[in-house]
């Protein structure tokens, strides 16, 4: 069995490479290597926060505010409870990977705007998570929360609907904002 930590860095690592080959090439397709915004869902949710606190001057050359807004829809920012979990089976996650790979636990300053969304129907851990993670980015008058009605995968409802709050809000924040 491959270790899930093991899969899960493989998922992050080529991410975080894409996304220096995005702000390394996007001019040349007519896009804003200036503009670079991320949104996921569920584990994308995850991964979308990991990106935001990525080392990116240290590790890619970058400019530490090469993302410039951040939409994370129903994620996990703290491994280290599906440690205990029915997941773990499959996860095997050793609790050093847990702390490793868990962005709630390596939040740093950052002027960044951040979106975190969660589905009102999603289980009490997403909504604890979505609470610790506001807490950890230390500025919760700045930080937009939205508590959408639906369920962990209904959600997406709302980002493909025309009327749907978080189309409106990837609208309204993250396409036409400028930087």
């Amino acid at each position: 069995m491959v270790r899930a930590a093991k899969t899960v860095y493989q998922r992050t690592a080529p991410s975080k490479r894409g996304t220096k080959q995005v702000r390394d090439n996007i001019a040349r397709y007519g896009g804003d290597p200036e503009r670079i915004s991320l949104s996921g869902h569920s584990a994308g949710g995850h991964l979308a926060m990991e990106l935001l606190f990525t080392d990116w001057v240290g590790s890619y050359g970058l400019p530490e505010d090469v993302i410039k807004s951040v939409l994370s829809i129903s994620g996990l920012y703290d491994l280290r409870p599906l440690r205990a979990s029915y997941v773990q089976s499959h996860l095997d996650l050793s609790e050093s990977d847990a702390v490793r790979l868990s962005p709630l636990l390596h939040v740093r300053p950052t002027e960044v705007p951040v979106t975190l969304a969660v589905a009102s129907n999603d289980p009490a851990g997403f909504h604890d998570q979505l609470d610790d993670m506001v807490k950890a980015l230390c500025r919760p008058t700045s930080e937009q929360v939205l508590h959408v009605p639906a369920d962990h995968l209904s959600i997406l409802d709302a980002l493909v609907r025309p009327d749907g709050t978080l189309l409106k809000h990837v609208l309204t924040h993250m396409v036409h904002a400028r930087t």
